[in-house]
Order: C-alpha cells, then sequence, then structure tokens
C-alpha cells in the first residue's frame, strides 16, 4: 500500500457523514453531546457547507417555535372554535377508519 493510500484511508473513516452529522445536530438542541461527537461534528461542519447552512437554519426555526410558543400562550380560542377544530378531528378518525 503506497503512503497516500496509508493516510487517506484513516482520514476517511474519520470523517463524518452528512446524515450523521445532521442527525447530531437536531439530537444537540436537546440534549448535550459528549465532547468527542461535539469535537467531530465541528471538524465536519469546517467541511461541508451544506451541513453548515442546516445548522444555522436549524437555529433560526428553534428561534421562532420558541417565539410562537411563547406567544402561543397569550392566544385564547373561542369555545365554539375549539369545538369545530374537535369536530374536525373526529371526521377525519373516522373517514381514516373507513378507508
Amino acid at each position: 500500500m503506497n503512503i497516500k493510500k496509508q493516510i487517506w484511508k484513516p482520514a476517511q473513516d474519520f470523517m463524518m457523514s452528512c446524515e450523521k452529522a445532521t442527525h447530531l445536530l437536531t439530537k444537540a438542541q436537546y440534549q448535550q453531546l459528549s465532547f468527542f461527537k461535539r469535537l467531530h461534528l465541528r471538524i465536519h461542519l469546517l467541511t461541508c457547507e451544506a451541513c453548515t447552512q442546516f445548522a444555522k437554519q436549524l437555529k433560526y426555526l428553534s428561534f421562532i417555535f420558541d417565539k410562537l410558543k411563547k406567544s402561543a400562550d397569550k392566544v385564547k380560542l373561542d369555545e365554539n372554535y375549539k369545538a369545530d377544530i374537535q369536530e374536525n378531528i373526529q371526521r377525519i378518525i373516522q373517514n381514516e377508519k373507513k378507508d
């Protein structure tokens, strides 16, 4: 085996796939990653523009959903509107059971 293959093979084995990176980025929103996983992910993000963009979008979406959640706590639904929603849900469930 030549020297190039000896160096390249371990580097390829170390590189994280984009699928794994996006999984870890999503997981990191809800729990802390181990030091090694964070390091491995950072190395991937340094070399992958697509995953870096995904990380930015994920962060932005989380920010938007947090704002929506806070404002949704202030919204009070009319009882008639709630009843209509429940009826529609029941109708959908019944139609799915027929299919």
